[in-house]
């Protein structure tokens, strides 16, 4: 009897009422405007931080609730769309998404005396504690008008991340004035192409252990296979990169990295330069070929000491492969440019090798 009195969950109550007034908002119309300040002023009964935005495509008006970046409030925009109803020609979307990298490219934001464009910005990662932190470079930044700037960066950085991954996926944005890139800078990109760089980084931050141990002793492909080693881009060079790196070990001459590398303008010799990585597996066996203690503990100083300097390289390793992963993107048909590049070009069928193929090794 007392039922009367129970509190109504605020979620619940938002999505009664829009039940009761859907038809009024769905788009085209020309209220657009006040139903989104009606329609605001109903979802910040749940949250203060919350915003709206409506989108109409192929007949469907799409509702966007977005968190405004407040990471606080994420659980919250998820709880919401999870309980909204199924209605007609709606669709309902958690956090603002991104957009198309052509589109952001037209994007001007007007800054005090200036435009900001997302063609002339760059950006430049790095690892800080483990953490993917984006250093944004922007021309005419100044202690005056760096709050305004920062603001207008970071809309932009919203635009190609998407709300979601521009908050979740980097640590931190520092913004500087792009004056202090210069022309021969390295780890310098477009901004326009950081969208691809996070989704590059996320597929590999994986395995950074994998690419470290990729040598001509790495013990089989199936091994990196397993470890999660996720290297699937546009041409999928082999099932791993140790096979690449392996011919220079044998016949002391230009290794396929080698001539990738030349392409893309990177240096990959702190690849070569590493030392072996032992996981378990190869640890175990290696000590099934010793009998007594004394040659077991020998031995397992060597492998410890290999480890310790595979791990210290670990980043500079990391580096230097998504530095590479990102110029091979760049490059529209790798294996003509490869064999323009070089007279020594391994060309056979199986150096780029199609998803899912099974891998033949040639060596």
């Amino acid at each position: 009897m007392f039922d009367i009195f129970k509190k109504i969950n605020p979620i619940d109550a938002f999505w009664k009422w829009f039940l009761a007034n859907e038809k009024r908002f769905q788009l085209p119309n020309e209220n657009q405007e006040a139903h989104l300040k009606e329609i605001l002023y109903e979802i910040r009964k749940i949250s203060a931080g919350l915003s709206v935005e409506f989108d109409f495509t192929n007949g469907a008006t799409m509702f966007t609730i977005s968190a405004n970046g407040n990471i606080d409030l994420f659980p919250q925009v998820i709880e919401i769309v999870s309980k909204a109803p199924k209605i007609e020609k709606w669709d309902f979307c958690a956090f603002r998404q991104k957009m198309d990298p052509e589109k952001v490219a037209t994007m001007e934001l007007e800054v005090f005396d200036f435009v900001l464009r997302p063609t002339e910005m760059k950006f430049a990662p790095y690892l800080q504690n483990e953490k993917l932190e984006i250093i944004v470079y922007v021309h005419g930044l100044s202690e005056q008008n760096r709050q305004q700037i920062v603001y207008a960066g970071l809309l932009i950085v919203d635009n190609l991340l998407g709300e979601y991954d521009s908050v979740l996926k980097v640590e931190n944005y520092y913004f500087y004035d792009i004056s202090l890139v210069k022309s021969d800078s390295i780890g310098v990109f477009p901004l326009l192409d950081l969208a691809n760089y996070i989704d590059s980084y996320y597929g590999v931050v994986k395995s950074k252990i994998s690419i470290c141990s990729l040598n001509s002793r790495e013990i089989n492909d199936k091994e990196l296979i397993k470890d999660g080693l996720n290297l699937d881009i546009r041409w999928e060079l082999s099932n791993m990169f140790s096979d690449l790196i392996l011919r220079r070990d044998i016949i002391g001459s230009e290794s396929e990295l080698d001539q990738i590398a030349l392409v893309c303008k990177v240096d990959v010799d702190p690849i070569f330069n590493m030392s072996y990585h032992w996981d378990s597996d190869a640890i175990n066996k290696k000590m099934a070929t010793y009998n007594s203690d004394e040659e077991k503990l020998i031995q397992m100083k060597i492998i410890n000491s290999c480890n310790e300097v595979n791990i210290k390289n670990i980043d500079l390793i990391f580096k230097t492969f998504t530095l590479l992963l990102n110029e091979m993107e760049k490059i529209q048909d790798l294996r003509s440019e490869l064999i323009l590049a070089s007279d020594n070009f391994f060309n056979n069928n199986h150096y780029f090798n199609l998803p899912k193929h099974d891998y033949n090794d040639s060596i």
